[in-house]
């Protein structure tokens, strides 16, 4: 890890991240259709300047968190039984992946990679599990620019996701294993090594490196 990177540093001096339980209403336009998805709260990070306004928390998350009942998508689940692929569910984290990448690159000032990633932290009952995606710029272009059909080199427009296995918080043992993958996803936010534009653009402030 970069240390000197870390986001690790706590109180009121240092960056850090939160937990907000409110909502966040993702929009977007992308071939001549209008997406909107919400998620269940978020992971965000405190940014320290004109952005968020003095020491006020950036309201663009850097992890979206989803929370179902045990019929996720409407699909009976017995207790201890495990979920089968859920297309529905599947459709909205992804949406929520793309909102955060979106949301990510409204400001100028913050746009720091030219790819991106994003999470979702997901629960169906006592399931949990976690979501990743990586933007490539290519597919990063696809989705700004105002004529998709004019692309013709489409061999790098994929939207790759990754989702861990289940983990059933009624067992202990899973529980964690849960908790390692939680945690290990912290600190790779918190480390600076993520492509995500806020907390790196949330680093540099602190250390006064001047934005793009």
């Amino acid at each position: 890890m970069k240390e000197d990177r870390s986001l690790a540093t706590p109180g009121p001096e240092g960056l850090f991240l939160t937990c907000f339980a409110a909502e966040n209403q993702f929009q977007w336009d992308m071939a001549g259709v209008t997406d909107v998805v919400v998620n269940d709260g978020s992971v965000g990070v405190n940014f320290r300047g004109s952005f968020s306004g003095s020491d006020r928390s950036s309201k663009v998350p850097v992890a979206s968190l989803e929370c179902k009942p045990r019929d996720a998508g409407g699909v009976k689940r017995g207790s201890g039984d495990s979920e089968s692929f859920i297309a529905s569910v599947f459709a909205q984290e992804v949406g929520e992946m793309i909102g955060g990448m979106i949301a990510q690159r409204t400001k100028l000032e913050l746009i720091k990679h030219r790819d991106q990633e994003s999470f979702v932290v997901s629960m169906h009952g006592t399931l949990f599990y976690i979501s990743a995606a990586y933007f490539s710029p290519e597919y990063i272009r696809y989705m700004e620019t105002t004529r998709p059909g004019e692309v013709t080199d489409v061999d790098g427009v994929l939207l790759w996701v990754r989702r861990s296995i289940h983990f059933d918080l009624k067992d202990a043992n899973q529980r964690g294993q849960a908790l390692k993958f939680l945690w290990a996803l912290i600190r790779y936010i918190a480390s600076g090594e993520a492509r995500l534009n806020i907390v790196t653009a949330a680093i540099d402030a602190q250390r006064g490196v001047a934005t793009n």
